[in-house]
């Protein structure tokens, strides 16, 4: 998610929580073995993906704002 307040611990965090996440799913599917395995009726990717975008949105909003400069760098003003 490209986001101003992302942090570099909300990254990491997100990066090893969607890691555990398919870790998890692929364990269920009989790693791989049930090619038709769904998490609530849907694909696991889904499971996945919303893994990484709750995690990193939770984790920047309670870990320190990323500076002035770093946004500067990312977000240059026009």
């Amino acid at each position: 998610i490209y986001w101003r307040r992302a942090t570099k611990i909300g990254a990491y965090a997100a990066v090893l929580a969607t890691a555990a996440c398919w870790l998890i799913l692929f364990r269920n599917s009989g790693y791989g073995d049930n090619g038709s395995y769904t998490v609530a009726g849907m694909m696991p990717v889904v499971a996945m993906f919303a893994t990484c975008a709750i995690t990193l949105v939770v984790v920047s909003l309670v870990t320190k704002a990323p500076s002035e400069e770093t946004l500067q760098k990312f977000f240059p003003k026009s």
